[in-house]
């Protein structure tokens, strides 16, 4: 018996491309703001920056931070800031790591069990993720992939923060959320027709594979398979650049090294991956 792909999909689904659209349609009435880190080296967007030391063969460096709220993770990255350049040591950009309600609708936080990390709670804290410190913001948790996505992506591009995720999140579930999976993919799908809108300008959707389904697979074919599905969805379907990260969840290096290179072998030649654990 024949099964078409056809036949498994619900006739009263959102057409997809309407709904990236919906999201161009609104990265069409906005601007991309610029971050402290970028105007300090001169340029336009982190993306900008990864390339250029991509040519001159240096590493960069990241650290994960979310404190118990926004004005105390500042002060941390601050005192972060100023004690690794005293010891010689740079940090190129930090990964927020924020609280679960930040993926709700704004108007359903407040009624939400409280998590870890900080929330933003007004345009002047997301503008200070990424103006208030000269290290390059990271946004990868509760963003692209939430309920919020497309919201929280028009306020992190707005703020100066680039490379913006996580788009395996969109497996996650949001305490709170009162919709359906499809109510939150099209969320998902409108924040990726936003960042498609500014990938021309170095906006790059992010996904860190071991967030999502990858994370269950037994094998690593299959877990570099769904890294080349993730492709073909956001760069081929709707027109985004899409960068990876991986590792976390993998202890052996030579593994490590190993898939590392092959996720590398993906890579379209004008995008630079999110980050690798090392």
């Amino acid at each position: 018996m024949k099964t078409f792909a056809g036949e498994l999909i619900p006739n009263d689904l959102p057409s997809g491309r309407g709904l990236a659209d919906q999201g161009r349609d609104l990265g069409n009435q906005i601007t991309m703001g610029v971050s402290n880190f970028c105007k300090f080296h001169g340029v336009k967007s982190e993306l900008e920056y990864k390339q250029k030391m991509s040519r001159e063969g240096r590493i960069m460096t990241a650290l994960t931070i979310g404190l118990t709220d926004w004005p105390e993770t500042k002060k941390g990255l601050q005192y972060i800031k100023e004690v690794s350049a005293d010891r010689g040591f740079y940090i190129d950009r930090f990964i927020i790591a924020l609280d679960r309600r930040m993926g709700l609708p704004s108007e359903m936080r407040a009624a939400a069990i409280k998590e870890t990390g900080p929330m933003l709670n007004s345009e002047q804290e997301w503008l200070e993720v990424a103006q208030s410190v000269q290290i390059q913001p990271h946004m990868g948790d509760m963003m692209i992939g939430s309920p919020s996505s497309l919201d929280n992506t028009r306020r992190a591009l707005e703020a100066g923060v680039n490379y913006i995720g996580n788009l395996s999140q969109f497996a996650w579930k949001y305490p709170g959320w009162p919709g359906d999976d499809v109510a939150q993919m099209s969320e998902v799908v409108k924040a990726l027709g936003l960042m498609a809108s500014k990938a021309g300008e170095g906006a790059v959707v992010h996904s860190y594979l071991d967030d999502g389904f990858p994370a269950q697979f037994g094998d690593y074919s299959s877990y570099l398979g769904w890294a080349k599905f993730e492709r073909y969805v956001v760069e081929e379907l709707i027109g985004a650049k899409l960068a990876h990260a991986y590792g976390g969840l993998t202890h052996d290096p030579i593994t490590k090294t190993i898939v590392t290179m092959a996720i590398e072998s993906l890579r379209p030649a004008d995008v630079c991956s999110s980050f690798y654990f090392g």
